[in-house]
């Protein structure tokens, strides 16, 4: 009976380099995503030119902001606050 040989350890050229972990791929910017998506680049200015990304607000409050600042209209501040809609009454 012969013995199996004992596997050899990898030389530094076949060693296979591990993808980067899945936090620190890069990421792929909305505009990006919207154009492989539905096909309209969102950047396209009418005019030809290419619009650029300045500011980034996660409230309404902070973009009514913005706009109010730049003279921009705010057609959100004509609108009433948003609320739920209303629940109907349980027949219980």
């Amino acid at each position: 009976m012969t013995r199996p040989t004992p596997p050899t350890a990898p030389t530094p050229s076949t060693t296979p380099v591990p993808s980067a972990p899945r936090h620190l791929r890069r990421r792929i910017d909305w505009a990006t995503l919207h154009r492989r998506t539905f096909g309209t680049d969102v950047l396209q200015c009418p005019c030809g030119g290419r619009r650029t990304v300045t500011a980034l607000h996660s409230t309404r409050k902070a973009a009514e902001e913005r706009l109010v600042e730049l003279g921009l209209p705010c057609r959100s501040l004509l609108l009433p606050p948003q609320t739920a809609p209303p629940q109907r009454e349980l027949a219980v």
